[in-house]
């Protein structure tokens, strides 16, 4: 009879544990990535329609995903090699095989500025290479030398205006 009891348990932990895992699955595939800009090199800038959140301190967030073509990927590699970073190092953190970069932004409306909160650098296997999340807000002026941000900005930030 115990046995019984304790099977019965054991059955209704692991279906819990499945329902939540179901859960948690549906959750992550819920992203609704809506393509945004397409750069020069092949790469593409996607956002999160879920993601954008209106009720933010000072702003709006959103995420950006950042695809990297062939292209864009040697241009990135490129500019790592310059700023110090050897080819062995690339190889060994797993830069060459960068898929894509998944970014988490504050746009602050009222001042003209994009702030980044936080990065994940994935590669080909869904593997994250690399993951920061800021302390502090770094934040930098809106500029046309910037265009895929600009109109981020002002998509999120028109938006914003037109929910108060």
């Amino acid at each position: 009879m115990r046995t019984k009891k304790s099977l019965s348990i054991v059955v209704l932990f692991i279906l819990s544990g499945l329902m939540l895992s179901c859960l948690c699955v549906t959750e992550a595939l819920c992203v609704d990535w809506a393509l945004f800009s397409t750069f020069k090199n092949g790469d593409l800038l996607y956002y999160d329609r879920d993601s954008i959140d209106n009720n933010s301190t000072n702003g709006v967030k959103v995420w950006t995903k950042l695809e990297y073509s062939n292209r864009g990927l040697e241009e990135h590699i490129k500019s790592i090699i310059e700023e110090g970073s050897s080819k062995g190092e690339i190889i060994k953190r797993g830069y060459d095989r960068l898929h894509y970069t998944i970014i988490v932004w504050k746009m602050r409306c009222n001042v003209d500025k994009s702030c980044l909160l936080g990065f994940t650098d994935y590669d080909k296997d869904e593997k994250i290479v690399m993951s920061h999340n800021t302390a502090i807000e770094s934040c930098d002026s809106i500029t046309p030398r910037a265009p895929e941000i600009h109109l981020i900005f002002e998509m999120l930030c028109n938006k914003q205006t037109a929910v108060k």
